[in-house]
């Protein structure tokens, strides 16, 4: 039996959302958003790592308790960068033969549907990143043009991005070991880059990212 292990990146400080106090923290029906991501993905067996700026640690611990939010979990330091944090995330994981699923914080609408469906498919194929039709019309723009793109040849992605952990963790090493910037922005794209073929499946249009202050709005209407 395969285990799972999910990391939630919660490493950012919210600074397009207008406030203070960092997006993960801002409540949703009541919950700081981070707790409603750390439900989705809890199933009483699945390992759940959050990767929390340091200095963010107490704060979390103080929401915690004040909600009486009881799921079992650990903390890992954020890095600089989105990589860096979900690498710090992965040297905690208890069993490198896991799958790994790597999710956004800040996601916290995704359906325990698509949760297991990603792992299904990434335990057959070994990996799973969900995706969504892109519904507006795009244009690439530069210093020197502006043109039109077929959208029906792009697709906006989604977390949770499912991995085997050996494999993602293997990848992240590579790239520090040759001094590679670990700015990636996600890991499928990390993934890409060290050869691994990046299997895709559908996504959720309900699993928006929240990221400016009318996304919270929608967030709340969703729920």
């Amino acid at each position: 039996m395969i285990t799972t292990t999910a990391i939630i990146v919660a490493g950012g400080t919210g600074s397009r959302m207008n406030t203070e106090l960092p997006k993960q923290f801002l409540l949703l029906k009541g919950l700081p958003v981070l707790m409603h991501s750390v439900l989705k993905l809890d199933d009483g067996q699945t390992e759940i790592i959050i990767v929390l700026h340091e200095s963010l640690h107490g704060q979390w611990k103080k929401l915690c308790t004040q909600h009486n939010f009881t799921v079992k979990h650990q903390l890992a330091n954020g890095g600089n960068t989105r990589s860096e944090s979900v690498f710090n995330g992965l040297k905690t994981v208890t069993d490198k033969t896991s799958l790994v699923a790597v999710h956004d914080a800040a996601r916290p609408l995704v359906s325990k549907k698509l949760i297991s469906n990603l792992f299904e498919v990434a335990a057959l194929k070994g990996n799973a990143v969900p995706v969504i039709d892109v519904k507006d019309s795009v244009r690439m723009v530069n210093a020197n043009e502006s043109k039109a793109i077929d959208r029906n040849l792009l697709k906006a992605v989604q977390t949770p991005q499912v991995f085997k952990t050996s494999e993602l963790q293997t990848a992240f090493e590579s790239c520090a070991q040759k001094n590679i910037p670990l700015n990636f922005s996600d890991e499928a794209s990390l993934m890409e880059f060290c050869g691994h073929k990046i299997f895709i499946t559908k996504g959720e249009e309900s699993n928006i990212k929240i990221t400016y202050p009318q996304d919270l709005v929608l967030s709340e209407a969703l729920l």
